[in-house]
């Protein structure tokens, strides 16, 4: 089972808060969505949420892996310019 999460925070121009604000709400999903799928698998395999954000003409490649149903682990993987 794999999540992946979508974030177009207000285009090209969007202010910090803003995008600090969509970074928050992605990761908070990313959470209920890695919870949810612990409750359907016996917690012995990490369970990994895929995160894709967009802002600043850059989008960044993330992820989120909830291990042993106890912890989180957020990892950068990549990013890309658009231009």
């Amino acid at each position: 089972v794999v999540s992946f999460l979508l974030e177009f925070s207000g285009g090209t121009s969007a202010n910090d808060e803003k995008v600090q604000s969509d970074e928050l709400k992605v990761y908070r999903n990313a959470q209920k969505a890695a919870n949810l799928v612990s409750d359907y698998l016996d917690g012995q395999h990490p369970i990994r949420t895929f995160c894709c954000q967009y802002h600043s003409k850059v989008l960044y490649f993330e992820s989120l892996t909830l291990v042993d149903n106890q912890k989180y682990i957020r990892q950068h993987h990549d990013q890309i310019k658009v231009s």
